[in-house]
């Protein structure tokens, strides 16, 4: 009876010592809530305005208009695909002389032997760019090349090979174009010309997806060809979307096939995530973002719930304590590409943290209406940006040192950098579309639309 009592006694005390534990969790947890918010409130406006020109900077004035650049140094280039995925931060800064004028110059440059969509246009060799900055970093007084109006198109990559995605995201941000009522004429006018950019994608289809080759699309570091699964998610939303413009002849039915062949091949039922390439284990975060922040996966579906819980607890969200690392696990080491692993790059695609991909983890966060997770990693991207005074590229997966934009000799993270930007750009439109108070309940109001002029 005696052993019974204190049995009773010592378990009544672990549970008050238990409850003490959680009360503290909790409060700690709170404390933590409060420190994000009270954060992003303060410092708000200043990020605003550094990450707007962040993007504008990179707006360059040619004779033959404006353009914009992918960077200032190694990507001072007019990459395509950086291009098209900028639109999404442009629009909102209503930049439409840029969009406009841009887009109007791929369209034009299209190969008419195959439709094939330049890669880039610059007025000297992108590889011989890129080596040129490289130097500079060793001696200080090399100074960067302007591009100057002898502009050429290129529709081979670095790396020898056509792109993939560059014509499928060229109809991308002409459909966020035309969406955005600049000009109500423009679509039409160009309608002919993009029903070609589209058919493109025609002989690239085998066993029911678009097959792509190596080095094809933004992961262009990596041999990774065959079936991917961005490739097919941007070609069925962008189809999707397409459906309203008889002249392209989008089947429905195709496109239900079409899904059912990416949900088949790219969901991983264990991971609860789409892998980045068919019958390979690696899974990218760019494509499962993508899938609930372009509403593949509408945010209040069971499909986009389920989605964004594994994404919470992948290696991809937790392993270095914020989301945003491109793939995990990394790529095989034959798979990279040579000239980036000799310095030290060759995780460029793997477990390295992006700017965009950070973004568009927040944004999703708060699309599916955890605000907490989305204040939590907004405040330390804002540190970063506010840190380094501009959006960079690429940073380093090392905590301690509160991700620091990647440098070594011969490669420097690219800053400011145009597609990273335009995602913080757009997160930004984002919250302040949904409105601030929402999001950040003791917002003092103290807010500077993003479309504000620079």
């Amino acid at each position: 009876m005696f052993f019974h009592g204190l049995t009773l006694l010592f378990s009544a005390i672990a549970f008050l010592f238990s409850l003490n534990s959680l009360t503290l969790f909790s409060q700690e947890t709170t404390d933590a809530q409060n420190n994000d918010r009270d954060f992003i409130e303060q410092n708000w406006n200043k990020f605003v305005e550094i990450s707007n020109k962040s993007l504008t900077d990179n707006i360059i004035t040619l004779s033959k208009g404006q353009f914009l650049t992918a960077g200032q140094h190694q990507f001072k280039t007019l990459w395509t695909r950086d291009f098209c995925y900028s639109v999404r931060g442009l629009i909102p800064l209503k930049k439409y002389a840029v969009i406009k004028n841009h887009l109007n110059y791929l369209i034009d440059h299209i190969r008419e032997k195959d439709n094939q969509a330049p890669v880039f246009a610059d007025s000297m060799n992108p590889k011989k760019r890129a080596a040129w900055v490289s130097l500079s970093h060793i001696f200080r007084f090399i100074r960067n090349l302007a591009i100057t109006d002898n502009i050429s198109v290129y529709y081979e990559s670095v790396h020898g090979y056509p792109t993939i995605d560059a014509n499928m995201l060229i109809l991308m941000a002409s459909l966020d174009y035309s969406s955005s009522g600049d000009d109500p004429f423009w679509w039409e006018s160009q309608e002919e010309k993009l029903v070609k950019i589209y058919r493109y994608y025609d002989k690239y289809f085998k066993d029911g997806l678009i097959y792509q080759g190596p080095f094809a699309d933004w992961q262009d570091s990596v041999y990774r060809n065959g079936h991917t699964f961005l490739t097919n998610l941007l070609y069925y939303v962008i189809s999707q979307r397409l459906l309203k413009f008889p002249a392209f002849q989008v089947s429905e039915d195709d496109l239900k096939k079409l899904r059912k062949k990416i949900e088949l091949d790219f969901f991983d039922q264990q991971s609860g995530l789409y892998r980045t390439i068919k019958g390979a284990k690696q899974i990218s975060i760019d494509g499962n973002l993508l899938a609930i922040d372009l509403k593949y996966h509408h945010p209040d579906s069971p499909e986009a719930i389920n989605l964004y819980a594994a994404l919470k607890r992948s290696p991809l969200w937790v392993k270095y304590g914020l989301p945003g690392i491109a793939t995990s696990p990394n790529y095989p080491k034959k798979w990279q590409y040579r000239a980036l692993r000799s310095i030290g790059l060759g995780n460029y695609h793997g477990e390295m943290f992006w700017s965009w991909t950070l973004a568009l983890s927040i944004k999703v966060a708060y699309l599916m209406n955890d605000k907490s997770e989305g204040n939590r990693i907004m405040a330390t991207l804002m540190k970063m940006i506010l840190r380094d005074k501009a959006v960079g590229e690429i940073y380093s997966p090392n905590p301690r040192k509160n991700y620091p934009n990647w440098r070594s000799r011969l490669y420097w993270s690219e800053s400011p950098f145009s597609w990273g930007s335009a995602f913080v750009v757009d997160l930004i439109d984002y919250v302040n579309d949904k409105g601030p108070g929402k999001l950040f309940p003791n917002f003092n109001g103290a807010i500077k639309r993003s479309t504000h002029n620079l």
